[in-house]
C-alpha cells in the first residue's frame, strides 16, 4: 500500500490491439453517471482505438464512492501488444476530499491562531479522512487488477 491513491500497471500482451480491444468490448457495457451496477459485465466505461476509461461493475447494487477509474492506453511494438494501466481515484472523490481536508484544516489553522494551541479534533478529521481515502483505495485497486488480467488472459506479474 502506497501513501498516494495512484496505481500504474504495465502489461505486455501476447496479441495485437484488435484482440486487446475486442477482449476489452467484450466485458465492457457502456456507462453513464448513474449507471455503475450491471450483472453480466465485468467493466463500464468507454473505450477508443488505443485505450479506454473504465469501472468495475458494482454487484448486488454495492455502493463504493471510491471505486477506482481505470485509465488504459495500448500501443503494438513490433512483437506484442503494450498496455499501460493507470488507476486513480475519480474525480468526486478527489473533490469531497479537497473539500473535507481543506474544511478541517481552516478550522485546525483558525484555532492555532485564536487561541496558539493545536485542535487535535481536526487533526483527527483530517487523518480519518485520509486513512478513508487511502484504505478505500487500495482495498479495491486488488480486485481491479485481478479483472483487468482475467479479460486480458494475463495471469503472471509483467511490471
Amino acid at each position: 500500500m502506497q501513501k498516494i491513491p495512484f496505481h500504474r500497471l504495465k502489461l505486455t500482451l501476447p496479441y495485437d490491439n484488435k484482440q486487446v480491444l475486442q477482449r476489452i468490448l467484450d466485458n465492457t457495457e457502456a456507462g453513464t453517471f448513474t449507471k455503475k451496477c450491471i450483472d453480466k459485465k465485468i467493466f463500464i466505461g468507454t473505450l477508443t482505438e488505443n485505450g479506454f476509461k473504465l469501472q468495475k461493475s458494482l454487484k448486488n447494487y454495492r455502493k463504493n464512492s471510491f471505486a477506482p477509474i481505470v485509465i488504459g492506453h495500448f500501443y503494438n511494438d513490433n512483437y506484442y501488444c503494450q498496455l499501460d494501466v493507470i488507476i486513480r481515484p475519480s474525480i468526486l472523490a478527489i473533490a469531497f476530499m479537497i473539500i473535507w481536508v481543506g474544511y478541517f484544516l481552516n478550522i485546525l489553522i483558525t484555532y492555532y491562531i485564536a487561541l496558539s494551541t493545536i485542535s487535535y479534533l481536526s487533526l483527527v478529521f483530517i487523518l480519518f479522512g485520509y486513512f478513508l481515502m487511502i484504505f478505500a483505495f487500495w482495498s479495491e485497486v486488488p480486485k481491479v487488477e485481478k479483472a483487468i488480467r482475467q479479460v486480458l488472459g494475463v495471469n503472471e506479474c509483467d511490471d
